[in-house]
């Protein structure tokens, strides 16, 4: 995140629980840097899955071929996750669906402003008709994250399958043009997942970019969902970033020239063996049907990890739970978690 959304963070804390909300991000800031087992700060950050449903088949995703049940968060259950996480300052309502399927999309991020909430989604761009820009651009949402896994057309399609290219790309252009007519108040990034067969489009991505008029790019290479099954399946496709000097780092330099802010996650990172990640000391994923898993990755999946039912139980007897209290000791061992193997939110690289 950019300094001034650290700083929107913390007046939101402040209007919305007054003293005790600054009061509790300095724990949460202590908690992030001595990472104790047992977590005294109230959680201020989650992703909240809003549907299981997609318009897409995309190659390299598990909702293609996953068993949980399609289906919408509804508004009793969105408002129960405000309830009993209510020093909650940032939400992403992002999972393995497309967000704007479920129809209460909007009065998701109303609920969400009215209690001073900076919230944002993911999306593929394929359902961004001008009706919905239009509500998007009034809907005061803090920022837009789009996929785009490709800067051609017969490599986008083979990936996001289902999609048409022309399309995405106009709803991108529209978006963004009203967007910048109205003060760009929304923080628009690009979102690609680096593979071999989309890496050498990379450095078409910055003039892509730069024609939509977005100065964000956000890379990540691929990630087995934590499952046996997509390990051997990505096997083929998987990039590793190897700080040589590479495509990657070129791409970079050209970004830096046009005034666009590159970032990129991997696994396999040979020039940064430290974890990064520190999911289970701020952060949660929050599945479309309450379970609490530990993050929106390979912990995904709430029938492969979760740590108990938000519906069901209190927030505080699952954040520090048995369970959870193991997982985070775990990760701080010098042997991850079995989950986190081949993640590329354990390691972070920014240039």
């Amino acid at each position: 995140m950019k300094i001034k959304d650290y700083i929107k963070i913390l007046s939101l804390s402040y209007k919305n629980k007054g003293f005790k909300g600054i009061f509790n991000l300095v724990k949460v800031f202590s908690d992030l840097l001595f990472e104790p087992e047992t977590v005294s700060s109230r959680i201020t950050s989650a992703k909240i899955e809003i549907t299981t449903r997609c318009n897409l088949k995309c190659r390299f995703c598990d909702n293609t071929v996953s068993s949980r049940k399609k289906t919408d968060m509804q508004i009793h259950e969105f408002l129960q996750i405000l309830k009993k996480m209510s020093f909650l300052s940032k939400i992403s309502l992002s999972g393995v669906g497309e967000p704007f399927l479920n129809p209460n999309i909007f009065r998701f991020i109303k609920l969400a402003k009215e209690r001073h909430i900076f919230i944002g989604t993911f999306t593929n761009a394929t359902l961004l008709s001008e009706d919905k820009i239009d509500r998007l651009i009034q809907s005061d949402i803090d920022w837009l994250n789009i996929s785009l896994d490709g800067a051609m057309k017969e490599t986008y399609e083979n990936i996001r399958r289902g999609a048409v290219f022309e399309n995405v790309i106009s709803n991108i252009g529209i978006f963004q043009d009203r967007n910048i007519r109205n003060g760009e108040k929304i923080d628009v990034a690009l979102w690609m997942v680096l593979t071999k067969s989309n890496i050498g489009e990379l450095p078409r991505m910055i003039p892509l970019l730069k024609s939509l008029k977005i100065k964000k790019l956000n890379i990540q290479s691929l990630h087995p969902w934590g499952k046996d099954y997509w390990k051997k399946e990505l096997g083929d496709y998987q990039v590793e970033y190897d700080n040589k000097g590479d495509f990657l780092s070129e791409t970079a330099e050209t970004a830096k020239k046009e005034g666009i802010l590159l970032n990129y996650s991997t696994s396999g990172c040979k020039s940064n063996k430290r974890r990064t990640c520190n999911w289970p000391w701020r952060s949660c994923n929050i599945t479309v049907d309450g379970f609490i898993t530990p993050c929106c990755m390979n912990g995904s999946d709430p029938e492969i990890i979760n740590f108990g039912n938000i519906y069901k139980e209190s927030f505080e007897e699952i954040w520090n739970s048995r369970d959870y209290r193991f997982f985070r000791k775990q990760l701080k061992s010098s042997s991850m978690p079995d989950i986190c193997r081949g993640c590329p939110g354990y390691f972070y690289v920014g240039f």
